[in-house]
């Protein structure tokens, strides 16, 4: 509601109170870190990735990738290269297929030799 009137710091106050209120659930750890990387908040957005990951279980395999993906990007752009390879890495354990799609692979290798991996 407050994302839509434009309201970034409301929008990441109340994503991250959901988010406290619901540890478990990876949907108010996403929302906040897709704010938060609006407002440039990139470290802490990728908190809140990370937890949205952990909290995206098995039962959520399809979300689980896509929050990994999200937060390899944040990485990158924080240049943290070796976390970023380590996202991507995950990502492609539930995903294998994606090896064959030029532009993640692109950007997994950037990231890897960005890293020395």
């Amino acid at each position: 509601l407050y994302m839509m009137d434009g309201d970034l710091n409301k929008s990441a106050e109340h994503y991250l109170l959901a988010a406290k209120a619901s540890p478990n659930d990876y949907r108010g750890h996403l929302r906040a870190a897709n704010v938060l990387v609006e407002q440039k908040k990139l470290d802490q957005a990728i908190t809140e990735y990370q937890a949205a990951a952990v909290a995206a279980a098995a039962e959520h395999a399809d979300m689980r990738v896509n929050i990994l993906y999200l937060m390899a990007e944040a990485l990158t752009k924080q240049k943290r290269f070796l976390e970023a390879s380590k996202a991507y890495d995950e990502i492609v354990q539930y995903r294998p297929e994606y090896l064959n799609d030029k532009e993640f692979v692109k950007l997994m290798n950037k990231a890897k030799k960005k890293a020395g991996v």
